[in-house]
């Protein structure tokens, strides 16, 4: 059985930055939290095997720290602004994520960074909290799948696409990925392993289809732009114009949205409470398919991600995927915010083709 959702794509959505060459420039920054003392080793080495690579890495603000977040939110963001906005920057890659990006955005100047050349800008997690208003305010792309604490670990095999591989695309180019076969169950403990450069793979991973489980011979095709993050904090800027979807949506018309989303320490009940938020903000209205990353958040009371996607969205008549690659267990998908997309998912793998146009 063939379903296809696949919907005309636009000529053009917003700037896409220019391609990251060996010899570029890093600016490396703590948007939301530093990396804690215990995690420092872990630091050096990613910013030594960038540079090894050949990269000049610069940095800005605090970054080492065990507070919540690496410094005052007011200078947080100026760190921030200042390397999107730095002509001799080329990318900017945070360590990681955290918990408090939100209170960096009042700080924020949309319309500068709106003038300005892009820049490619790489990670997810709480950085989706800036990610998703960047593509919503300015029509800019970015990176969701990566950050600087993992950018060591090259993906498995030629199925998934590593960040700076990514980032070195011209505008106009594609490129397409496979999910993986096997995924990590468990967080890397960085202060243990302060020099991996490989995940451990010791869990089998399914693309699964809600509503055709049980039926391998069932293909779906969807396409359509890209909106991808963490939705523990995407849903608290969902009703604000920092989460304006259906304000981006009716922006790229007649293209649709591929919305793809993944919870960081949400259990079940918490997600399934965090997309009614998304859909009450019309995040779905104009989705082509949505996309549910797999998760170690607590299930409560028997109640699944499964059952979560099925009560909040099954009645939407939109195709929606769960338990793939994109998020916090790894390996992940590059996910490019506003990029033309394609995905088809067939017999439990899926298959994402990227347009950077």
């Amino acid at each position: 059985m063939l379903l296809d959702f696949a919907s005309a794509l636009a000529p053009v959505v917003g700037p896409f930055p220019q391609p990251l060459t060996v010899g570029g420039t890093i600016g490396v920054c703590a948007p939301s939290a530093g990396v804690p003392k215990a995690d420092e080793d872990r630091y050096e080495f990613a910013i030594r095997y960038l540079r090894d690579l050949g990269y000049i890495v610069v940095t800005r603000g605090t970054i080492i720290t065990d507070d919540i977040v690496s410094g005052p939110a007011q200078q947080r963001a100026a760190d921030l602004q200042e390397l999107l906005l730095d002509p001799d920057i080329d990318a900017v890659l945070p360590p990681w994520g955290g918990e408090l990006l939100i209170d960096i955005l009042p700080f924020i100047d949309w319309d500068a960074l709106r003038s300005a050349p892009p820049t490619w800008l790489i990670g997810y997690s709480d950085l989706s909290t800036f990610q998703v208003p960047y593509l919503i305010r300015t029509g800019t792309a970015s990176i969701d799948g990566s950050n600087l604490l993992e950018t060591p670990m090259r993906p498995p095999g030629p199925g998934l696409a590593w960040w700076p591989d990514v980032a070195s695309l011209s505008p106009g180019q594609s490129f397409t990925q496979e999910s993986t076969p096997r995924y990590q169950s468990s967080d890397v403990d960085w202060s243990a392993t302060p020099n991996a450069t490989s995940f451990n793979l010791d869990t089998a991973s399914r693309w699964k289809i809600l509503g055709h489980e049980d039926d391998p011979a069932f293909v779906l095709n969807v396409s359509g732009r890209i909106v991808a993050g963490t939705i523990d904090v995407l849903a608290p800027i969902a009703c604000t114009p920092n989460g304006d979807v259906p304000a981006f949506a009716a922006s790229v018309r007649p293209d649709r949205l591929l919305i793809a989303l993944d919870a960081a320490d949400f259990n079940t009940a918490q997600f399934a409470r965090s997309l009614w938020d998304l859909r009450a903000a019309g995040w779905f209205d104009d989705a082509a398919g949505i996309v549910i990353g797999r998760t170690a958040g607590e299930i409560v009371s028997g109640y699944t991600v499964r059952d979560a996607a099925d009560d909040v969205l099954g009645d939407l008549g939109v195709p929606v995927v769960y338990d793939a690659d994109i998020g916090h267990l790894p390996p992940q998908m590059a996910w490019v915010q506003g990029a033309a997309a394609k995905l088809r998912v067939s017999d439990g793998v899926g298959q994402l083709t990227q347009t950077l146009a």
